[in-house]
């Protein structure tokens, strides 16, 4: 198996090589000269137009053909050698190149006369050897994976190490499972998964800070429903969080802190009769009190709501007895509006559209 795999392996290569030979024998083929045969063929022709011609000049001139014999009879000898010259011109030029065809074409055959044997083994063989490649690329697909199984591997580890550090860790996770069942590397596998985890938790850990550094800000605010809503988000995203899971109950204590604050403050104004403060501290406490929590404080809510109402009253009274109509008019509208069910403002009311007459009488007065 081993040896099947490495010729596998390798066939390609001798492919390529094969192929490579055969062009280049096409190549040569092609740009060799003429073959023996055509040379000695032309070289046939040209000799037996030269005998042709030789005949023709023959007939004409020993039997004074066409004329011939008046020719001699006019011309001188020497310019009958130069006119059968010139008549044995043409044969002597076809028997020039019949001749050097016939010795070109005796040359080829000589030295390229076993070149279409040649040709023919090495097609042949060449023909062997495709057989042979073509016999070992015929393997099953398991033997090629197994014969290319560490390139694969290699290709792997280039492809988990570009999804971790794409913080892409379910792909990568996915091709680990692949190297370890179908490549056999569990070792391997197991330190990418722990390197995941690790990779995970510290982003998981960098996103429950942010998430957390948010709640503590809007706690700052004293928002506590947000707070509570975003920390059970928190939870909820990341269940397997101590930090995440702790949050609830964070931003419960915080919120019981605030309100244990504010209830001493508003105790303390109360005391000291800082009526407005502890009016505006109680508003606060309305929110965050149970009515069991805010029973404790009734008597003393009591109070400080009957002292502020008594407060404005005697402030609305002296505000229009001393004719400040603006003041009056701003005492009476937050005593109406702090107690609206109460008879001192159902009084108020009825002087309210007095008073607001007096006061733009008096701004008319003052733009004069």
């Amino acid at each position: 198996m081993t040896q099947e795999m490495q010729q596998t392996a390798e066939a390609g290569v001798e492919q390529e090589v094969v192929l490579d030979e055969a062009e280049k024998q096409e190549e040569r083929k092609a740009s060799r000269p003429l073959r023996a045969q055509t040379l000695l063929a032309g070289a046939v022709v040209m000799l037996v137009i030269t005998l042709l011609i030789v005949a023709f000049i023959s007939a004409v001139v020993l039997d004074g053909r066409y004329g011939m014999d008046r020719v001699v009879a006019v011309y001188t000898p020497g310019s009958m050698v130069f006119i059968y010259t010139a008549m044995l011109l043409p044969a002597l030029l076809t028997g020039v190149i019949g001749v050097a065809l016939l010795i070109m074409g005796s040359l080829r055959a000589g030295i390229w006369g076993n070149e279409a044997k040649r040709m023919a083994e090495m097609q042949t063989e060449m023909m062997q050897r495709l057989d042979e490649m073509n016999d070992r690329l015929l393997l099953s697909e398991t033997a090629k994976k197994i014969a290319y199984r560490w390139h694969d591997v290699d290709a792997l580890r280039k492809s988990i190490r570009e999804d971790i550090n794409a913080k892409r860790f379910d792909a990568a996770l996915a091709l680990i499972g692949e190297m370890s069942e179908s490549y056999g590397h569990v070792e391997e596998s197991e330190n990418f998964r722990d390197e995941i985890h690790a990779a995970r938790r510290a982003e998981m850990e960098s996103k429950i800070t942010v998430a957390i550094t948010q709640i503590e800000k809007v706690l700052d605010e004293n928002d506590y429903e947000k707070a509570m809503q975003d920390a059970r988000r928190l939870m909820r995203l990341y269940p397997e969080s101590e930090r995440a899971k702790a949050m609830p109950e964070r931003v419960a204590d915080a919120r019981d802190d605030y309100k244990n604050q504010v209830e001493r403050e508003f105790l303390v104004a109360a005391g000291k009769d800082d009526v407005n403060r502890a009016m505006d501290l109680l508003k606060v406490l309305d929110v965050y009190l149970t009515p069991s929590e805010a029973e404790p404080l009734r008597e003393v809510a009591r109070g400080v709501i009957g002292k502020l109402r008594d407060n404005l009253g005697v402030q609305f009274k002296m505000a229009v007895h001393d004719g400040e109509w603006r003041a009056a008019v701003k005492v009476g509208g937050q005593l109406v509006e702090e107690f609206p069910n109460t008879r001192m403002a159902a009084e108020v009311r009825g002087l309210m559209d007095e008073l607001k007459k007096r006061v733009g009488e008096m701004e008319t007065q003052g733009a004069y």
